[in-house]
């Protein structure tokens, strides 16, 4: 089966909850990849929070030569922190004490 993001919902702080058509789900956060020169207009949280799911992956509209920037389910996968016994990011508390 091909992994494919089915859900991504924003949280705060460049963080987004995910789910994949696996079944896994659970919050990913971006903030190591904002360095990067292709996602450097993703600084801007603005931005980054208008992201959206096309193709099973996590768009946002870009400036850049192709109109949109993406990432690929399996480096989310990579970085995903899995919520356990919930399907709802809403029972955590994600605030920074």
């Amino acid at each position: 089966m091909l992994l494919n993001i089915t859900e991504a919902e924003y949280i705060k702080d460049y963080m987004l909850w995910i789910k994949f058509n696996n079944g896994v789900f659970g919050v990913a956060d971006f903030k190591s990849i904002l360095g990067q020169e292709i996602f450097q207009e993703l600084v801007d949280d603005e931005k980054f929070i208008k992201h959206a799911v096309d193709h099973g992956t996590i768009t946002w509209d870009s400036d850049n030569e192709f109109g949109e920037i993406d990432i690929a389910p399996e480096y989310v996968l990579e970085k995903l922190m899995i919520l356990k016994n919930t399907n709802n990011h809403e029972h955590y508390d994600f605030s920074i004490s």
